[in-house]
């Protein structure tokens, strides 16, 4: 086959296909698919109006670019196919201004995805982590005794949760003992959806109110870190009691 009728199917190929639909044979492609839910109970957000941008921090303008719409099919998923970007943004995944869903707030749903691979990830219209609480301690906690735990923000439904413990105005656990163990959970939380960093909360613990205001005030060693990753990862928030 000479080049003539290889350039003249090319050309019949371009000129066959909607315009939004082409794709150059010859860059390329990347493609980032996965599914949208609504929340922690996985249903899926059919026919959604999705779209994918880069950050284009590299332009000089700090504008996002946008790259390309799909819309989700009857059980959330969906599929984005771009060409190789000649910059090193990164891109997002953002729900698209008056698409469907009407009622959804059009925010981004997944930031920092490393541009020119191919990436799966579900997304989420209220993204979640599940963050385990294990004590370690080896002195002997009993009836009276009870452990605060201030900083961590969970569903509201949680075991042991309290919006406002102890007049911290931080929400958070208040557990009595005796336990029947040491593992608690795992708990919902909220996982900011950056690919790029983790959700990371202080929390501030202590056996008795005593404990729990030093550890709010000044004693470090009762303060502990937990750093949330997205589902299904299990984040561990790991708290020395003695």
């Amino acid at each position: 086959m000479n080049k003539g009728v290889i350039l003249g199917i090319l050309l019949l190929t371009f000129l066959g296909c909607k315009k939004g639909n082409f794709q150059n044979p010859l860059k390329k492609h990347y493609e980032i698919s996965g599914t949208f839910y609504y929340d922690h109970n996985l249903t899926p957000v059919a026919f959604a109006n999705l779209e994918l941008y880069s950050e284009n921090l590299s332009s000089g303008s700090g504008e996002p670019k946008l790259i390309q719409k799909t819309t989700t099919d009857i059980n959330g998923i969906f599929s984005f196919n771009y060409p190789k970007k000649k910059d090193e943004s990164t891109l997002f995944i953002r729900k698209a201004i008056g698409g469907n869903p009407s009622n959804f707030l059009a925010k981004p749903l997944l930031m920092g995805i490393p541009p020119n691979e191919n990436y799966n990830t579900d997304v989420f219209q209220y993204p979640f982590g599940n963050v385990r609480i294990k004590l370690d301690y080896s002195g002997s906690y009993g009836l009276g005794d009870t452990l605060y735990i201030a900083g961590l923000p969970l569903e509201t439904n949680s075991n042991f949760y309290k919006v406002n413990v102890s007049g911290t105005n931080l929400p958070g656990l208040i557990i009595p003992f005796p336990v029947i163990n040491n593992e608690f959970g795992p708990y919902r939380t909220y996982w900011k959806p950056d690919l790029r960093e983790l959700t990371s909360t202080t929390t501030y613990f202590g056996i008795g109110k005593q404990q729990l205001t030093a550890s709010i005030n000044v004693d470090t060693l009762q303060q502990q870190k937990v750093f949330i990753r997205e589902y299904p990862s299990l984040s561990v928030l790991r708290l020395k009691l003695d």
